[in-house]
């Protein structure tokens, strides 16, 4: 009889193990889960920062380029202006001297 109860203790106690084994797996399971979400959400912050950054250095780069294609706008402007004004000094009779 004693045999009997201790072969039942021994199941019970075998069966709390692993209660306790799947209790315990759950857990590192969740904390696992929970500390790759930790993870991705980290790695989701630095993508999201050096997209910021990227988008930044790309305004900057456009308002450059926006710049010097004023600049260049400008030149341009005061080019036609200057071939304007020696068409119009042409077209009144102010030409220069032609050497033959």
């Amino acid at each position: 009889m004693q045999t009997n109860l201790e072969f039942e203790n021994i199941e019970h106690v075998l069966a709390q193990a692993d209660e306790l084994i799947q209790q315990i797996s759950s857990e590192i399971r969740s904390d696992t889960e929970d500390a790759h979400l930790m993870k991705l959400e980290l790695r989701a912050r630095n993508l999201k920062k050096i997209q910021s950054e990227v988008q930044s250095e790309k305004a900057k780069s456009e308002a450059y380029q926006l710049s010097h294609s004023t600049e260049g706008i400008h030149e341009a402007i005061q080019e036609i202006a200057k071939a304007m004004e020696q068409y119009k000094r042409y077209l009144a009779g102010d030409r220069p001297n032609k050497v033959e």
